[in-house]
């Protein structure tokens, strides 16, 4: 049997409840470890050279958490640190928004492209009309943001398992609309959208694959036509803090359900090469 790690933020509660649904030929294959926190902890996560995982001061307390990091650990995990080095492979699901302190790293190209006009998504004539020189420009900054925070914690060290990210899932369809019709009306704002998210991605991947580590993109079924989430995918989400029963609060754009971690652990187990049945 292989044992896999899954370290993340909130998104992968969605892993750990579609673990659960996970077929049975599959689990006898497969175990998981899931560690998780609250996203404005994870930068604060040190890999030591031995592999194992921790916060790098205990006693520190987020100001928008109400607990130090150690108690906020023992709380979701049972233990204050986890042993990467004993399992066959090692998830990070902990991608965030960068410099912005975002729960989310789609959120600060989605909050650029809902004023700036790149790629026709905007009416003819925005006074923000960029080129995609300059949003490639952008997107590599965003990239370099990921990666710094990822070299901080450690995470490409060669004393490691495989590594692979995880990418969060991008917002709900629904929880995003460009307030003007597209420049060009042979082109729809769906198409650009989407586009402009496929570049993020695929800068994404090339930039992780320089370190050696892959990225796996949320499973193909659960994007909608402009490259956000399905709203079914939406339904019934879950969050850490909450067990792994789906929640019966009014689903948030940004955390997904059940259905879709499944979904996600099956392409990441594709991605190890095991057999999805």
């Amino acid at each position: 049997m292989k044992r896999f790690a899954l370290v993340g933020s909130s998104h992968a509660a969605a892993l750990r409840a579609g673990y659960d649904l996970l077929g049975a030929e599959v689990l006898k294959q497969v175990s998981f470890t899931f560690f998780v926190s609250h996203v404005f902890y994870i930068p604060s996560f040190r890999i030591d050279a031995a592999g194992v995982l921790a916060p790098r001061n205990p006693g520190f307390k987020h100001p928008r958490v109400s607990e130090t990091a150690r108690a906020h650990m023992m709380r979701l995990n049972g233990a204050p640190s986890l042993d990467l080095s004993g399992f066959d492979g090692v998830i990070w699901m902990g991608l965030n928004g960068g410099e912005t302190g975002d729960f989310q790293p789609y959120h600060p190209l989605l909050q650029f492209l809902s004023t700036t006009d790149v790629l026709g998504l905007h009416e003819a004539g925005n006074p923000n009309r960029i080129s995609l020189k300059t949003f490639w420009t952008l997107l590599t900054r965003l990239a370099a943001q990921h990666i710094r925070q990822c070299r901080e914690v450690n995470l490409f060290a060669s004393a490691l398992p495989r590594t692979v990210v995880m990418m969060p899932p991008a917002i709900a369809a629904t929880a995003f609309a460009l307030p003007a019709p597209p420049a060009d009306p042979a082109r729809s704002r769906t198409d650009a959208l989407r586009e402009a998210i496929d570049l993020f991605d695929d800068l994404l991947k090339s930039a992780f694959k320089a370190e050696g580590v892959d990225l796996i993109r949320q499973p193909g079924e659960t994007r909608a036509a402009n490259g956000l989430t399905r709203p079914q995918y939406n339904t019934f989400n879950v969050n850490i803090g909450e067990g792994h029963v789906p929640s019966a609060r009014p689903p948030d754009p940004d955390h997904m359900n059940a259905e879709y971690g499944r979904l996600c652990l099956l392409a990441i187990l594709k991605s190890y090469g095991v057999p999805a049945a």
